[in-house]
């Protein structure tokens, strides 16, 4: 385990959902996200996603997850949070892999300085597409360190 006192640059993005607590440290900024949540009737979704990201979910519940952490982990990673639309930016959504490496684009209505960089996000499943998990950084060389700890009390 990395003790951040002795790195006091290092950049951290904590999120939790169920029984999974999420834990990203990077050198750059660096969002993360992991949920169990539904869309119902897709209500967000038709509501407030771009095109690229309704066709990916085309009516599955485990796409949708996969384009809500990503949309969440970026938003962490500029630091805005959920105050700009969720239809002002997409990523480079795939049907043949989970978890791939994508590039966000289109940052339509964002400060020009996000726009400025580029941004990747990967996106795994765990629990068989119950939970989605995305990481999001500047740096395109992203990868997961995935374990699963047991805590008894």
């Amino acid at each position: 385990m990395i003790a951040l006192e002795k790195h006091p640059d290092a950049k951290y993005n904590i999120s939790h959902s169920g029984d999974y607590v999420a834990v990203a440290v990077s050198d750059l900024a660096v969002g993360v996200d992991v949920e169990h949540k539904s869309d119902d009737g897709f209500k967000v979704s038709n509501r407030y996603f771009e095109n690229a990201a309704k066709d990916y979910i085309d009516g599955d519940q485990s796409r949708f997850r996969d384009v809500w952490t990503v949309k969440e982990a970026f938003l962490k990673c500029i630091r805005v949070g959920i105050t700009v639309p969720l239809n002002s930016f997409t990523a480079e959504y795939s049907l043949d892999k989970v978890l791939k490496i994508r590039k966000l684009v289109d940052y339509r209505g964002l400060d020009k300085n996000f726009a400025a960089k580029d941004y990747y996000v990967v996106t795994t499943r765990l629990e068989d597409g119950e939970y989605s998990l995305s990481l999001c950084s500047s740096k395109s060389n992203l990868t997961l360190d995935i374990e699963r700890v047991e805590v008894l009390v």
